[in-house]
């Protein structure tokens, strides 16, 4: 599956892997791959009689900088389901709740944090190509977001952001960091 914005970068990893069963685009066409929008278009959306539980592959370079895939087996991904979801946003039940996802999915932390978690309590998610402060109170501002997930430099960017770049972040009642120690104070 791929952004029709990483095209070249998916035609070159579909080539370095000439066994995929499926190449899927979405946002547009890439050669030799097929349209998201035009395989599911013509499922009719009811649940799957033999549905299987995936998993995740996650991104790390770890203490050595060198890329690579860290996979996780069906046996884990079915125990990280059954474990009993905790609510540690506060989402509130039926509400209008709204989480933006303010890293990459592809990294451990965005994709329990900012989508699993989430979406397991019902709420939507808004979901940035990439960060940047001012993006971010923008979508805070235009979606009504209500929660958000960031690392400690993010809300600093946030926090030097000129007053004159102003937002309305009124909608927004929490912004979690589950990293390392700030080092300024937040209000």
């Amino acid at each position: 599956m791929a952004s029709v914005e990483l095209a070249d970068t998916a035609t070159e990893a579909a080539a370095g892997a000439p066994d995929s069963a499926v190449l899927v685009a979405a946002g547009g066409p890439i050669p030799g791959f097929d349209l998201y929008h035009d395989l599911v278009e013509g499922e009719d959306g009811a649940d799957l009689d033999d549905a299987v539980l995936g998993t995740q592959m996650l991104y790390t370079s770890g203490t050595t900088g060198r890329p690579k895939g860290v996979y996780r087996s069906p046996e884990l991904a079915r125990a990280i389901a059954a474990a009993p979801a905790v609510n540690l946003y506060g989402y509130g039940e039926g509400s209008e709740d709204l989480h933006l996802c303010t890293g990459p999915l592809y990294h451990a932390a965005p994709l329990a944090f900012s989508l699993s978690l989430p979406l397991a309590f019902g709420v939507g998610v808004v979901l940035m190509d990439q960060w940047e402060a001012e993006e971010s109170l923008r979508l805070i501002e235009r979606h009504r977001v209500t929660h958000t997930h960031m690392v400690p430099t993010m809300f600093h960017r946030l926090l030097s952001l000129p007053t004159t770049f102003v937002r309305s972040t009124t909608c927004h009642r929490c912004g979690w960091s589950f990293t390392a120690p700030r080092r300024v104070p937040f209000r």
